[in-house]
């Protein structure tokens, strides 16, 4: 996020990514609604790849005679074209990685710019010293 220049907090990140689980299952439960108007959100799709499996979202068994709602949507999204997008494991781990790897290019930035300033302050000092000498043997 912070290379793309956004400056949030990992707290801001988790509050927010809460609030789009809570939409996509209020979402989610609205158009499963017979006679219920379908709702479209723009993130709709991604949730559904990450999340459409998962007991919260869809039960592992429900009172009823039906088919096997799990493997027909398996079998729709693969008509379709469709492939599923990462686990939400795999996102994290890859979240994780991307920040370590992050947080070194900053450190490793912080250290070559704190060089820079040394020889900067390195310079200063030489002239300054040069500047006292040259006052002595005047006086």
């Amino acid at each position: 996020m912070q290379e793309k220049g956004y400056e949030v907090t990992g707290v801001k990140c988790s509050t927010k990514f809460q609030s789009m689980k809570r939409m996509y299952k209020v979402i989610s439960d609205h158009n499963k609604k017979s006679g219920n108007n379908h709702k479209e959100w723009e993130y709709l799709q991604i949730m559904q790849e990450l999340f459409a499996d998962k007991p919260w979202i869809q039960p592992l068994s429900v009172a009823g005679s039906h088919v096997n709602e799990t493997e027909e949507k398996e079998n729709i999204l693969k008509e379709r074209g469709i492939k599923r997008k990462k686990k939400l494991n795999a996102f994290i781990e890859e979240y994780i990685l991307n920040n370590e790897e992050e947080r070194k290019r900053r450190r490793e930035s912080r250290e070559k710019e704190h060089k820079e300033k040394m020889l900067c302050f390195k310079g200063i000092q030489d002239v300054l010293q040069r500047l006292l000498e040259k006052e002595d043997k005047s006086t």
